[in-house]
């Protein structure tokens, strides 16, 4: 862990960091700053044994001041701005990472759990010193926070730019591969996950991969998929499926819990098993394959929405009576969220009206009149059902 934290760029940062008296356990956030102070901010942090709360710079600022008051930060880090928290300090080095939801998640990781967990992800994708990876995820999600820990304990290089010639690694969701195929001469590894995965280039050095933020990043990944079926777990985990084909995991990367009004909530049973919500099957030659969810989330982009989030949003507009939003497949999304709305007034710009409450990928892309009797919807939708996971690339 030592060697991790040996970052000089962070002795700047842990110096001004110390002026304000971040103490162990004080929760740091950071909103919009570059990469590299990204980067310096995060381990001077963890240096001094508190707690990141990193958050998404494009968010409405409505949003991010919500999350903020969820987290109850100590410190905001690009903006110098101490605040006088509420709750107690947290046991840190950690991260606050925020999921989404009606009422949004915050889950804490540990610095060790990510740490676990990129040393598995390091030989999975066979990392290099020598091998060059671009940071193409958010750094407020453990996607990206897990680019960043492979490169410092492999000694990679990590590079800010997609078009950087000495790329070896990249990850990526299947959104990405829809809209530029990498055609990096020294390529070796294009790691995709973060929503189901479909028609993929069959020319590139593909991995398949599963994960969440609960469980610091990647759980599954297999080299050029065929299907949906992606092995079995990677080291330091165990997995098993209920009688409903639940996903169940427990293990040395799994999260503390959820940051719930200043304290801890631990949504494990009494052996330590945490229930993610996918239902999956397991064959015995290829292992797990995801085929859906247990509630209505569904994935735009790489993003986690769950439907219930902007259904409150809406409920809050003039003339609303009802309101239901679903899932419609796109090409290049996965899916985008569309709404059936009920309503007594005059039929609005809804998207103009959701601007500033909810971030642009939980905006629905399609507004249809919808009737709902006694619970039950009248609508035009047509949506698909659970994956089939022998259909890959069919």
């Amino acid at each position: 862990m030592s060697g991790l934290l040996n970052y000089p760029d962070a002795d700047i940062w842990e110096r001004r960091f110390t002026h304000r008296h971040i103490q162990p356990g004080d929760r740091v956030a950071i909103r919009s700053v570059r990469p590299q102070d990204w980067i310096a901010i995060a381990i001077a942090t963890w240096r001094l044994g508190a707690c990141l709360c990193p958050l998404n710079p494009k968010w409405p600022k409505s949003y991010a001041d919500k999350l903020l008051d969820l987290l109850d930060v100590d410190y905001i880090a690009d903006t110098d701005e101490r605040r006088v928290s509420r709750y107690p300090k947290t046991e840190g080095p950690s991260v606050f990472v925020c999921t989404s939801g009606k009422e949004p998640k915050i889950a804490v990781i540990t610095l060790q759990a990510l740490v676990n967990n990129a040393i598995r992800a390091i030989d999975a994708v066979d990392l290099k010193q020598d091998d060059t990876w671009a940071l193409t995820l958010p750094l407020n999600h453990v996607g990206g926070i897990g680019i960043v820990l492979r490169c410092l304990l492999a000694q990679a290089h990590l590079v800010f730019s997609f078009n950087d010639p000495s790329i070896t690694h990249i990850s990526c969701v299947p959104t990405h591969l829809y809209r530029q195929t990498p055609r990096h001469p020294k390529l070796k590894c294009v790691l995709v996950g973060g929503a189901p995965l479909g028609h993929l280039p069959k020319q590139l050095p593909i991995i398949g991969t599963y994960g969440m933020t609960e469980t610091s990043s990647m759980v599954l990944a297999k080299k050029n998929p065929t299907d949906l079926y992606l092995g079995e777990g990677l080291g330091g985990r165990e997995i098993r499926l209920d009688a409903d084909g639940q996903i169940w995991i427990r293990g040395d990367t799994l999260f503390n819990g959820y940051w719930v009004q200043g304290r801890l909530t631990l949504p494990f049973d009494e052996n330590g098993w945490f229930a993610t919500g996918d239902l999956a099957v397991r064959d015995a030659k290829r292992g797990i394959a995801i085929v859906g969810r247990k509630d209505r989330q569904f994935i735009v982009g790489g993003e986690n929405v769950q439907p219930e989030e902007i259904e409150a949003e809406i409920l809050k507009l003039p003339g609303v009576v009802s309101v239901r939003v679903d899932k419609e497949v796109d090409l290049e999304y996965g899916f985008c969220p569309v709404a059936y709305i009920e309503s007594s007034g005059a039929w609005i710009d809804w998207r103009a009206a959701l601007e500033e409450a909810l971030p642009k990928y939980k905006i629905p892309i399609r507004y249809d009149r919808g009737v709902n009797t006694t619970g039950s919807w009248k609508t035009s939708s047509n949506l698909a059902g659970p994956q089939n996971p022998d259909s890959f690339g069919k």
